[in-house]
């Protein structure tokens, strides 16, 4: 399977076709320079998301039994379910918690070491 190729990789590409055109190749190395930068230090955003994912694994962790989305919505007063998930979402895909179903009922719980 060939890899996916990026904005960067796209925009090289234009400039060899377009190598003949200066204004194209400036405006090209320009792109290709903003996609290049690479923020160093996680937005306010970021560092509040993960306050509360710290907080809703050690919520899950006092937890004996699987816990709903819908408990961990009102329990941290999140906006949406989606938000939830996606805070959710992070912790799974570090390992340190479980996503169980049972039929349409989804539930986390802090995985066993």
């Amino acid at each position: 399977m060939a890899d996916k190729k990026t904005k960067k990789d796209y925009f090289n590409e234009l400039k060899e076709i377009v190598a003949d055109n200066a204004e194209l190749v400036a405006f090209l190395d320009r792109q290709i320079e903003l996609v290049s930068k690479k923020r160093t230090t996680p937005t306010k955003a970021q560092r509040e998301n993960a306050e509360v994912i710290e907080k809703v694994f050690e919520y899950l962790d006092a937890q004996e039994e699987p816990t709903t989305i819908d408990v961990i919505v009102s329990e941290f007063g999140l906006t949406s379910t989606q938000k939830a998930s996606a805070l959710l979402k992070k912790l799974v895909d570090d390992g340190r918690v479980v996503k169980t179903k049972d039929g349409k009922k989804v539930a986390y719980q802090v995985a066993n070491d």
